[in-house]
């Protein structure tokens, strides 16, 4: 029978979509493979067994891990539960705690944070934006956004307001100064308005309390505009609702109703003296002298707005910082609104005269965009919906300005999930269901940024990922990765470097749930829920590469290792190059310390070989995988297709500890089949590298 030699030198494309079984043709399958269970993929091509993780932790409740970098020396890992916050340093020393908040652990999922040196911004549809403050090496403090009050401007409040009701009911105040009473044309007001603030005409009134759905008590804040009835001689073009002005007084106001045909009557919302007789009122259609002026009771305007964010409407759903301004967007009542505030003025949202310093209040200019879910600052800003992702074209010379802000839609409509979209690999990355998609800026002039998907050969270990996170290296490496936690609690290991054509993916599974992820720098901190000894615990976890255990706690007497891990499955001992089994441990064939903790399994499956005959490839006929050379580097033994490399060789000292093998090890195999696999194991928890294999096949 002939026989052939097939060398696999790399497997950096990673675990394949079992789909992909026949894809032999595409470069992928040459560097790929069926299974890649808890390996950790190198730059050079190699697989590694990943790193354990060390029990920082045992948490009161299931959390959301979130990085906190105050700078390169002070670095905290915070976790959100149902009502606290939890702090601790990078080695798990706890840093202090917040009760009281205003957050469950769903809601804390769902949020959309951002974090520079001692401030953190929270934001959510179902409470007020919190601002969380480092105060102390141990101590926070915790207190929703309060928005501007500038002195000197009569206590307006500098926030978001927007039209929300129908735009035809009208507001008729009762008053234009002191206490009054609000009556809408229509059923608007509830309980959740006391409180809250309105504008008529642009002038700010809080309501008191509330009467009914359409009258409501309030106080004036800044005098409200007057009407006027204004006579004019020329019945002609007039309507409701134009915008007229005066030509010598510079009056400007909204025609809300016309008593008869030559009377306006007109809100006065600039130069509130008023019109004169004798001077020309100016509108879209017509010029008319005013032969008569007379001051009315405030009149019922459609030109009146209230607070965007409050308990009526909800708080938004994204939060950043972009260009020295605080950016809020979403919610509920207005789900496609984007609010930024003045530069260097993080709670003003004073539009002003849309001067390029202030604030920015402006709707996604497309029907298709539905729901704001996240916001990321990069060079320009991205805003992702559940309809697609949009930019602001700016640049060194079309700044972040008030004129110059206008969203454009790129790449599919791709949904945006809750789970955080990051800068990575210089793009961004965006979970959208159970796809991971790459934006891109293109560096044209025209279309700035493009998308493309990353993970569709690897589908299967993507699956509706609930939290992501990524590295800026691992751990003093070179590598970087990304890790999406999915609904069902395993993870997903992402390498990409689009420079090197390089995108791969695979699983990382714990003998438990992965509820949250979060990397700080080039560490990596986990949330899990596992058994330890018969009880369910939430524990806040870091992989170290010094460990090959999960969950491992590190002992000197293996007593107390007993009394935290007990019976607990999986529960084993490694001592240095010694893994000595499970728990307990009475005559440890080996000095501590003793690592103790749960042991992962680890596998390498291959693809199954692609012969090339005279006629084209051999897919489909009998094979026998005759012999297998294994490259490793600084690894103990392993087994191949249930054949065990012993643990040391003839000329080994047996009174040493087992060393560590580099090299290529040869497996001699048995059997026949059409679509012939080797699996590659660790048949104890200890370091295990492979740099790739070769191969003899006889057909």
């Amino acid at each position: 029978m002939a026989k052939t030699t097939i060398v696999q030198t790399s497997f950096a494309a990673g675990e394949l979509d079992p789909s992909l079984a026949m894809r032999h043709d595409v470069q992928q399958y040459q560097a790929g493979a069926r299974r890649m269970t808890n390996c950790r993929l190198l730059v050079g091509g190699g697989a590694r067994r990943r790193e354990g993780t060390r029990w920082l932790a045992e948490l009161v409740a299931d959390g959301r891990v979130i990085p906190w970098a105050v700078d390169e020396a002070t670095k905290y890992v915070v976790v959100l539960s149902t009502g606290r916050m939890d702090a601790f340093r990078e080695d798990g020393t706890p840093a202090g705690t917040l009760t009281g908040c205003p957050w469950s652990v769903a809601q804390a999922r769902a949020a959309t944070w951002f974090q520079s040196a001692n401030t953190l911004f929270l934001a959510h549809p179902d409470f007020p934006v919190q601002r969380i403050a480092r105060t102390g090496p141990s101590s926070w403090a915790r207190e929703a956004i309060a928005f501007a009050m500038p002195a000197g401007l009569g206590g307006r409040l500098h926030q978001p307001y927007f039209k929300v009701a129908p735009d035809s009911i009208t507001l008729q105040p009762s008053a234009r100064t002191g206490g009054i009473t609000l009556i809408a044309s229509g059923g608007w007001w509830q309980s959740g308005h006391v409180g809250s603030r309105v504008r008529y005409a642009g002038r700010e009134i809080v309501i008191n309390s509330i009467s009914s759905s359409t009258v409501a008590n309030a106080t004036v804040v800044d005098e409200l505009p007057p009407s006027q009835d204004v006579t004019v001689d020329n019945a002609a073009g007039w309507q409701v609702g134009q915008v007229v002005e005066g030509d010598e007084t510079g009056a400007r106001g909204e025609v809300v109703a016309m008593p008869s045909g030559t009377v306006l009557r007109i809100v006065v919302e600039e130069r509130v003296g008023g019109f004169k007789v004798g001077e020309y009122v100016t509108g879209p259609e017509s010029r008319a002298k005013v032969t008569a002026v007379a001051a009315v009771d405030p009149a019922p305007s459609r030109n009146w707005d209230e607070q965007l964010y409050g308990p009526v409407h909800g708080y938004p759903a994204a939060v950043a910082l972009h260009r020295g301004r605080l950016i809020l967007a979403g919610g509920r009542a207005v789900p496609n609104i984007v609010c930024a505030s003045r530069t260097d003025a993080l709670y003003d949202f004073d539009i002003g005269d849309a001067l390029d310093t202030d604030a920015v209040i402006d709707l996604i200019g497309d029907a298709a965009a539905q729901r704001i879910v996240q916001v990321v600052s990069t060079e320009q800003l991205l805003v992702l919906t559940d309809r697609g992702a949009y930019y602001n074209a700016e640049s060194p010379s079309r700044p972040f300005t008030p004129a110059n802000f206008g969203l454009l839609p790129f790449g599919s409509p791709w949904p945006a999930s809750s789970a955080r979209a990051e800068p990575f690999d210089n793009g961004v990355i965006l979970v959208t269901g159970s796809t991971i998609v790459k934006l891109s800026p293109t560096g044209d002039t025209t279309a700035q940024w493009t998308g493309a998907p990353t993970s569709l050969l690897a589908s299967h270990t993507i699956k509706a990922p609930l939290d992501a996170t990524f590295t800026t290296g691992w751990y003093g490496g070179v590598e970087t990765y990304g890790f999406f936690v999915n609904s069902d609690g395993t993870m997903a290991c992402m390498q990409l470097l689009e420079s090197q054509q390089v995108r791969s993916f695979v699983p990382w599974t714990i003998s438990g749930f992965v509820r949250s992820a979060a990397a700080l720098g080039d560490e990596l901190f986990l949330v899990t829920r596992r058994s330890v000894d018969g009880v369910d615990k939430h524990l806040l976890e870091k992989v170290d590469p010094l460990l090959s255990l999960d969950a491992a706690t590190t002992y000197t007497d293996l007593d107390a290792a007993a009394a935290r891990y007990g019976t607990t499955p999986g529960a084993h001992v490694v001592a240095g190059r010694y893994a000595l089994g499970g728990l307990p441990q009475t005559d440890p064939a080996a000095d501590g310390p003793y690592d103790v903790g749960l042991d992962f399994p680890w596998a390498i499956e291959t693809l199954p070989p692609v012969v090339q005959g005279r006629a084209g490839p051999v897919v489909h006929d009998i094979m026998r995988i005759c012999r297998v050379w294994v490259e490793l580097q600084d690894s103990f033994r392993l087994s191949v297709s249930g054949q065990t490399l012993t643990a040391y060789a003839v000329t080994d000292d047996l009174s040493e500890a087992p060393p560590q093998r580099n090299g290529p090890q040869e497996f001699r195999l048995l059997g026949r089949s059409r679509r012939p696999t080797i699996t590659i194991q660790a048949p104890e928890p200890l370091p295990m590298t492979v740099l790739g294999l070769s191969m003899e096949v006889s057909v």
